[in-house]
Formats: C-alpha cells, structure tokens, sequence
C-alpha cells in the first residue's frame, strides 16, 4: 500500500478480535527493539481490565493500541502503527478516541511510559497534550511517564456536547 507523505487518513478504529492477531503481531515487531509475543498478548487481551483496538481502513489493520482501565485512568500500554502508514495521523486519532473516553467514563487521566531514549514517542505525545510527569528509574531503561489530564471545564463542556447531540438526534433538528 502507498500513500503520499502527510496525508491523514479517514479510519475507523474497532475492538481487537482474534481475527487481527497476525497483522497486530506484524506491527508489534517494526515497532518495538522487545515485541511482546503473540502468545502474551493474547494473554492481556484475556484479562479483563485490558482493552485492544485497531485502526483499519478498506478492512486493513495499520495500527493498533492496548490500554488498561483503572479507576481513575487509562494506561496506554502499547501503541503502534505500521510502518508505510506513519505519520498520517493514525496514532493521534487513537490516542483521540482514547481522550474522549476519559471523559465518558468518569476517570481524569491517561498516561504511558516512553522509555528515555525515545524521544519521538515524547515529542508525539506532547504534541497531543500530554506533559512529562516524572522519570520511573526502576526498568532497566529509565522511562518517562508522559500524562494526560483533562479539567473540570473540559469534562462540563463534552458532556453538554454529547446532551446537545443527543436532543438533536431526537429532535431531528440542530440546537446550536
């Protein structure tokens, strides 16, 4: 597949099935120095408080991510995207998807651990809003954990959005 260079592409981001195992592993292993194996990933996405989804266009897997939900955040644990694919906007409209979550389901944060020599993985989460919260340097390569918290007015303000919709689709008509 090839695409220009800069190019956001329009995708759908869904749940991980089973099915997507062998494309998700692909990913995972251009991505990471470590990959996970199959075998463990399989492994997280049987537990109950960890969520995968990928991000696919014209049934193409070409990113995915797996987070963990807690009480009060969201911890990114993986996120990739394929290779020919980086670049169009694909992680940050996961990471997006991930950010309206924090406000749907009542927790005030998301957060993932970048290890230290990975600048690229930092500057991208800061172009999304996240902030270098501390340095974690007990992994053998020190990480940052670089964190996302939304405010009180941003919470108010996407949940009127999501009643004003609402009473929209209801009405037929728009409110705003």
């Amino acid at each position: 597949m090839h695409f220009l260079k800069n190019d956001e592409l329009d995708i759908s981001v869904r749940w991980l099935i089973r099915r997507d195992l062998s494309e998700v592993m692909t990913i995972e292993s251009s991505s990471f120095e470590n990959p996970v194996t199959e075998q463990k990933m399989v492994g997280w996405l049987r537990c109950r408080n960890i969520v995968g989804m990928v991000a696919e266009k014209d049934s193409l897997v070409l990113g995915f991510m797996i987070y963990c939900l807690g009480k009060k955040a969201l911890q990114l644990s993986r996120l990739a995207v394929a290779e020919e694919c980086r670049r169009k906007k694909i992680g940050s409209q996961m990471v997006q998807l991930l950010k309206t979550k924090l406000s749907f389901q009542r927790r005030s944060f998301t957060f993932a651990n970048v290890p230290e020599t990975n600048l690229g993985a930092q500057l991208f989460f800061k172009s999304l809003g996240f902030k270098a919260q501390h340095i974690d340097y007990r992994p053998a390569e020190p990480e940052y954990q670089m964190l996302y918290q939304i405010s009180d007015e941003d919470l108010k303000r996407y949940e009127r959005s999501k009643l004003l919709q609402i009473l929209e689709r209801r009405n037929g008509m728009p409110l705003s």
